[in-house]
């Protein structure tokens, strides 16, 4: 498994991947803006080339937003998840990043864990952030130690 930059030739693969892990996926479209949007990180999870897992975030140093994340069902349990946060933390402190936000749904309790094991910690909640089904969000944040 590898874990890198995506390219352009990855938006479908990434695109697919959000609309079946996601009820309200982004296009394909979306994602290549995303390439083109300077403050954006898009990375893949890769193995025997086949993208298995995609993370988005922004990063304006010192903080970064984590906006999507997701692997297939099928490739789940395997620390996909893990690696794809583990190499997105790297890559954002190189670039200054002292913080890292994200929203999880309050249902999504492995994702929860996942993140808490990363070091995430839970700072709040946003009532009825998310739609389709309507839930809330729990609120993170990663902090690097000093």
């Amino acid at each position: 498994m590898i874990i890198r930059p995506a390219q352009p030739e990855d938006v479908a693969a990434v695109a697919h991947i959000d609309n079946t892990c996601f009820h309200d996926g982004w296009s394909a479209d979306y994602y290549r803006d995303e390439l083109a949007n300077p403050v954006a990180r898009l990375i893949v999870a890769e193995s025997a080339k086949e993208v298995g897992g995609f993370l988005l975030c922004w990063c304006l140093p010192p903080q970064a937003e984590i906006l999507r994340m997701a692997v297939p069902m099928k490739r789940r349990r395997q620390g996909l998840a893990a690696h794809l946060l583990a190499e997105m933390l790297k890559m954002v402190q190189i670039e200054g990043v002292r913080e890292v936000f994200l929203e999880v749904r309050r249902s999504n309790a492995a994702a929860r864990q996942l993140y808490r094991k990363i070091g995430f910690f839970e700072t709040g909640f946003r009532s009825e952030y998310y739609r389709n089904p309507g839930e809330d969000a729990v609120c993170m944040v990663w902090r690097q130690r000093r």
